[in-house]
């Protein structure tokens, strides 16, 4: 009896963390900027964009967006005055507003899968990358299979929001976090190449 009710208990709460989905803000700061301007989430999650007709944005691809242009995406999401967008698949998601693309006003969105870092156990190892130690107290260690091309460093706490962006722009083997300042909790380390992202678990205690 026992054991029919703790499966019970288990199914209801996996469903329950299945189906748990988020809502976040996007706002408009001053200086032609959104914030924030990068943005972690999970598959189902929606985020509120707090555009306006002076503001309207738009969702482009990567080539549009590296090049501070507005050619709308086939297909992809749009918002003049304030909307809610859910992002049902995992990916990178590239907008841009319509009216100030050229001065840089632009954002990305990341959507991990509900199978992907978070859900994950905790490895000191992925993705071609060991970081130590996990969990961290002060120091943290990042250190790469081969030397990189790496263009920043971020770290995006479990809401999805960051907290820390370090520019790099240089060919690294390793490099050093201080992650001292940073409240207890689990964050993902975002490691930006010009090829690609990679996303790694962490834990800060």
């Amino acid at each position: 009896m026992k054991k029919i009710v703790l499966n019970t208990c288990l199914i209801a709460l996996s469903s329950l963390t299945m189906n748990a989905q988020s809502i976040f803000n996007v706002n408009v700061a001053s200086g032609l900027k959104y914030s924030p301007s990068t943005i972690s989430i999970s598959e189902g999650d929606s985020i509120k964009f707090m555009a306006s007709n002076f503001h309207p944005l738009q969702e482009v691809s990567k080539t549009t967006w590296d090049a501070n242009d507005n050619t709308p995406l086939v297909g992809g999401f749009e918002c003049v005055v304030n909307c809610k967008v859910k992002f049902p698949k995992a990916g990178e998601y590239y907008y841009v507003c319509f009216n100030h693309a050229g001065s840089s006003m632009k954002g990305i969105i990341t959507v991990t899968s509900p199978t992907g870092l978070f859900n994950e156990s905790n490895s000191n190892s992925n993705n071609g990358v060991k970081i130590y130690p996990n969990p961290a107290v002060s120091d943290l260690m990042i250190q790469l299979e081969q030397a990189t091309q790496v263009q920043n460093i971020s770290m995006v706490n479990a809401q999805g929001i960051e907290v820390s962006n370090q520019a790099i722009n240089s060919t690294i083997s390793s490099h050093t976090l201080n992650v001292s300042g940073f409240e207890s909790g689990l964050y993902q380390v975002v490691i930006s190449t010009s090829e690609k992202k990679i996303y790694n678990k962490v834990v800060v205690r």
